[in-house]
């Protein structure tokens, strides 16, 4: 079985069990984002503080209940 040529497929790598052509991968670049102004950070909350002794808070979110809950592990589920 014979793998074309990369150059001859215009860049494109073949594989040798399908010998289609498998694309490189884009070379990702840093983009420069805007600064952001003072003050304009997220809030962070403490999750045992936000969910308290029941281990489960309600958060609101477009007039819908979610529940934020911390299981035995320690791990989040956050539910609708």
């Amino acid at each position: 079985m014979t793998v074309p040529d990369p150059a001859a497929a215009g860049g494109a790598l073949a594989t040798r069990a399908t010998e289609r052509p498998v694309e490189r991968p884009v070379e990702r670049q840093q983009v420069e984002r805007p600064s952001e102004p003072a003050g304009a950070r997220p809030a962070r909350w403490d999750v045992a503080t936000l969910c308290g002794e029941t281990g489960e808070a309600i958060l609101v979110h477009k007039g819908e209940d979610y529940r934020l809950r911390i299981t035995a592990r320690g791990r989040l589920i956050l539910t609708k």
